[in-house]
């Protein structure tokens, strides 16, 4: 019960010493010790200290993600007090095997489940590792050591099949969520041929405007990037063999000089 003095006794303590009753702790029967009553209420108690550190997994891999970029991916940390999209991921990146945990930190991201590596050397190996840190500032261990080597976009010959190298891609990774109805359909040259909700998806002899390629790409025209279930998204050579094929006609069988020089 609490008086105008501030004291707030348990409520049966007060009716043995007699007292005139005053306001129910709205808290509960008492206050903390040494704490006194406020308007009905105790003073809230001071939370918890953090004193367990972010679950974080580390890196799952790292592979080339265009030219002189490596995409890194990850599971969001995890943490008792911190909410995930607060926690920060450090991330860091040796050229030499073993080095990562050791190299200065390359860049911190909180919310993000990947990160793209802009700007390195081609043919250059990169190892890469990361840690977590919770609000609190306490940091999870360094994850495993991932590794991949910067690539210039590959070269595809003129000539790419549909049948045989395309949709095999589209298979693999695409009709899952684009091979039954409604929408853009990739389970066949044909249904491919008729678009989607924001109409067709390939421009014959142009990858570079072809919502196709966009979408498979880093910065898509628009929506997520393709497909939903990544990263890993298709890789450097898949991409650039689905580029190969718009560029060369987007026919179902190869046709030379069905583009313009």
């Amino acid at each position: 019960m609490c008086y105008p003095d501030g004291r707030c006794l348990p409520h049966e303590v007060a009716l043995r010493a007699g007292s005139p009753p005053g306001h129910d702790c709205l808290h509960g029967t008492r206050c903390p010790r040494d704490a006194s009553c406020s308007n009905g209420y105790c003073p809230a108690e001071p939370a918890p200290k953090d004193m367990v550190p972010p679950l974080f997994e580390g890196l799952i891999e790292a592979y080339p993600d265009g030219d002189g970029v490596i995409l890194l991916y990850f599971a969001l940390p995890q943490d008792n007090v911190t909410p995930p999209s607060e926690i920060e991921v450090e991330i860091r990146r040796a050229t030499v095997a073993g080095g990562a945990a050791a190299a200065p930190v390359l860049i911190t991201v909180k919310g993000l489940d990947s990160f793209r590596d802009l700007g390195l050397n081609v043919g250059t190996t990169y190892y890469y590792t990361a840690r977590a840190r919770d609000g609190a500032g306490l940091v999870s261990g360094f994850g495993v050591e991932v590794v991949a080597t910067a690539r210039a976009w590959p070269v595809v010959a003129p000539g790419v099949d549909y049948e045989t190298q395309i949709q095999p891609v589209f298979n693999a990774r695409c009709t899952r969520c684009h091979g039954g109805l409604g929408g853009l359909q990739l389970s066949s040259f044909a249904n491919l041929s008729l678009g989607g909700l924001h109409g067709p998806v390939v421009v014959a002899c142009q990858p570079e405007i072809s919502n196709l390629a966009g979408k498979l790409g880093p910065g898509p025209p628009f929506g997520a990037r393709m497909p939903r279930d990544g990263p890993p998204w298709l890789s450097l050579d898949e991409v650039a063999l689905v580029r190969r094929w718009i560029a060369d006609g987007a026919e179902q069988t190869y046709r030379p000089g069905a583009c313009p020089p």
